[in-house]
C-alpha cells in the first residue's frame, strides 16, 4: 500500500514537472520567439533551402511554428542558404500579422537568392510590421527586403546595409505585390554599401 501511494506521489511529481517544461517552452517560442543560428557546422542541410528563424512555411528547413513573430535569424560566414527570413509564412497560413522578427547577416553565400525581415506568401491578408534587416557581410545577395507581404501592409519595417556588401538587385524597405496592400513608415539605411538597381 506504502508503495502504492509512493508511485501515485512519483507519477504525480512527474506530471507536474512535464507540464511545467510544456509551459516553460510555449512561453518561450510564442512569447519571446525563436533564435537560430546558421554558419558552416550547418552549411549542408541548408544549401539552396529557404530558411527562417520560424515559420509555416513547409519548405524552411526549420520546425512548423504558428507563431511567425519576435523571432531572430543570425547567418554567419560559411552557411549557404537560399532565401534567408527572420519569418515566413507560406500560401496556406491563416496568420494575420508578422511583427518584430529580425535577421542578422554577418557572413555567408546566397547564391543569387533574397533576405526577408519577414515574409509572408499567404493568399490571405497578412500585415509585416516593425520586422529588421541587419546585413554586416556577405556574398551575392539578390534582393532585400525589410518586410514583403502579397496580401496586406508592409509598415515600419528597417533594413540596414553596411561595410561595402554589395547587393546583386533591388532594396526595400516594405513590398507589397500586385497593388494588394499599402507601404509606410519604412526605412532603407545604406552605409558604404553598393546596390546594383533601385533603392525603395
Amino acid at each position: 500500500m506504502k508503495r502504492t501511494k509512493y508511485l501515485s506521489r512519483l507519477a504525480e511529481k512527474r506530471t507536474r514537472n512535464v507540464l511545467a517544461m510544456v509551459a516553460m517552452f510555449t512561453c518561450t517560442s510564442i512569447c519571446l520567439g525563436n533564435t537560430i543560428t546558421l554558419d558552416s557546422s550547418n552549411a549542408n542541410a541548408t544549401r539552396e533551402r529557404n530558411v527562417a528563424a520560424n515559420s509555416t512555411d513547409p519548405n524552411g528547413i526549420v520546425p512548423i511554428s504558428l507563431d511567425p513573430n519576435n523571432n531572430t535569424l543570425i547567418i554567419k560566414e560559411g552557411a549557404k542558404v537560399g532565401d534567408a527570413s527572420g519569418a515566413r509564412v507560406g500560401r496556406d497560413s491563416t496568420v494575420a500579422s508578422m511583427t518584430g522578427n529580425k535577421i542578422i547577416v554577418n557572413g555567408g553565400d546566397f547564391d543569387d537568392n533574397n533576405i526577408f525581415g519577414a515574409c509572408s506568401h499567404s493568399e490571405g491578408k497578412v500585415d509585416v510590421k516593425g520586422n529588421t534587416v541587419e546585413i554586416n557581410a556577405g556574398d551575392n545577395i539578390g534582393s532585400v527586403y525589410g518586410g514583403y507581404t502579397e496580401n496586406g501592409t508592409a509598415s515600419d519595417n528597417k533594413v540596414f546595409i553596411k561595410n561595402k556588401v554589395t547587393i546583386r538587385r533591388d532594396v526595400y524597405g516594405g513590398c507589397t505585390t500586385d497593388g494588394h496592400g499599402n507601404v509606410k513608415n519604412n526605412e532603407v539605411t545604406i552605409t558604404g554599401a553598393t546596390v546594383g538597381r533601385s533603392v525603395y
